[in-house]
């Protein structure tokens, strides 16, 4: 028997990891999906975008010239047979085409230049890898970005033949109910583990990572929307907060920390020596458990697909390059995945642990609007107490504090000529950071000499204090 995670994925580790003294092991235990194969996809949008950059740079004999112009030759071809109703091609080949030599005429050309030309090189690597074997052409229905190539490669051995497959997720899941794969979980199994004490909150309101990404202005939003839940929970308690990467340098994560510090939220705040505020990006949610003491998650947003990806991995899990989705059935692998991350996500804190059975007090915060998350997962979380809302117009806790400031002020007694900044923001409760009070107050000033354009009366800074000034 062996007990296993990733290293019998590959024709390198079989041998070593799935044979003892000779033979094959009777049994391995799997834990998490095991996907058998591994699917390539790219976008004909990227292909095409990539090639008119390229294609200028070349010679007109060039092996990587010929290359390109086949491939786009088959993908148009085939794109005009499947607009007109065909079915797709199981493989697509390039008879002829020397795409060793192309691959390496690509490489001599360099990644010289700005960003879209190292994009587009990279792009055209990425397609000379994918052409080498039989391909396929994919449609989804999805606009641009669902068109693309798609191919997949054999990842576990087909001989490793008794496999058991411990995987959470794999009754919400399509992706991992393949026909080879026979679902042996009984309804006590399903029953054992209830969720009476955690609670689910959702809010409708965009948080994809294209939206993101895009306009900083959508991150503000979302991290007002956060530090209005963060603000609810005790000080005492830990919290985990997932978001997408972004990029290689996590950059939605550190913009996220820089909108939530903005809104007064102290993001180094410490419980019992360790970090109140805990992160981990889309990824990670199956591999980190060292987040248990959490008694809260907030999801900002779920990691979702890519349809045309998708479409790609569901192929090579049917090992069948002509299979395709209709839109339903991509719509329902789609909310499946993002299920998947949500039990993932929810599982790296406090309710992983049982107690009797049952898991512990947990809170969990998404912020998404995808309407098909707990029809999807309610009936596997026995007991969970799930309610989606829609996303109210949440104000800036900077405005919402200059607003009090500037009320109090204009309030006070006229013979109160002067007031220190740290008795104000004592008496307002105001729960904000140095910089965020700075800014509160700043805003509170320009509100009042607004609501005094008539009498001239206003309020200004004098060291550590605001000072009542009067200009007749």
């Amino acid at each position: 028997m062996l007990l296993c995670h990733a290293r019998i994925r590959g024709a390198r580790e079989f041998p070593a990891f799935c044979c003892y003294r000779g033979k094959p092991r009777d049994l391995l235990i799997w834990d998490e999906t095991l996907m058998t194969t591994d699917a390539q996809a790219l976008s004909l949008l990227d292909v095409r975008t990539s090639m008119e950059r390229i294609l200028p740079e070349l010679a007109p004999q060039s092996t990587l010239r010929n290359v390109l112009q086949q491939v786009a030759l088959v993908l148009q071809s085939e794109t005009e047979l499947q607009g007109a109703g065909s079915s797709p091609s199981s493989e697509l080949f390039l008879p002829g085409c020397d795409i060793a030599s192309a691959r390496l005429e690509l490489k001599r050309t360099g990644t010289y230049g700005g960003r879209m030309r190292v994009a587009a090189v990279e792009t055209i690597n990425s397609l000379l890898k994918l052409v080498e074997l039989p391909f396929a052409v994919a449609l989804t229905g999805n606009g641009a970005t669902g068109e693309g190539l798609i191919r997949y490669t054999v990842a576990v051995d087909p001989s490793l033949k008794n496999i058991a497959i411990l995987d959470a997720s794999h009754a919400i899941r399509r992706l991992a109910k393949e026909p080879s794969i026979e679902d042996r979980t009984t309804e006590a199994m399903r029953g054992c583990k209830r969720y009476d004490n955690v609670k689910v909150t959702q809010y409708k309101i965009a948080a994809g990572k294209t939206t993101l990404m895009t306009d900083i202005a959508n991150v503000k939003t979302l991290a007002i929307h956060v530090a209005r839940d963060i603000s609810s929970i005790p000080e005492s308690e830990c919290i985990l907060i997932f978001t997408h990467k972004g990029d290689a340098n996590k950059v939605l994560e550190k913009q996220m920390r820089c909108a939530l510090e903005a809104e007064g939220i102290d993001t180094l705040a410490t419980v019992n020596g360790a970090p109140r505020l805990n992160w981990l990006t889309w990824g990670n949610e199956t591999s980190i458990n060292t987040m248990r003491h959490c008694g809260h998650v907030i999801l900002c947003g779920i990691q979702r697909r890519n349809p045309l990806e998708l479409a790609a991995s569901m192929a090579g899990q049917k090992e069948d390059l002509s299979y395709r989705m209709t839109m339903a059935q991509l719509r329902e692998l789609i909310v499946s995945e993002m299920a998947h991350c949500v039990l993932q996500g929810m599982n790296r804190g406090r309710c992983r642990d049982l107690v009797n059975g049952v898991a512990p007090q947990m809170t969990m915060t998404i912020f998404d609007r995808e309407e098909g998350l707990s029809k999807v997962l309610d009936p596997h979380l026995p007991g969970i107490n799930w309610e989606v809302l829609e996303s109210t117009s949440a104000t800036s806790r900077t405005l919402t504090a200059a607003r009090q400031i500037s009320e109090y002020l204009q309030a006070l007694h006229w013979e109160v000529q002067s007031i220190s900044i740290q008795k104000l923001k004592k008496l307002l409760s105001i729960p904000l950071c140095k910089e965020s009070m700075t800014a509160a107050i700043d805003k509170a000033l320009v509100l009042i000499v607004v609501s005094n354009l008539r009498t001239g009366h206003r309020w200004g800074r004098s060291s550590r204090s605001l000072t009542r000034i009067s200009i007749n």
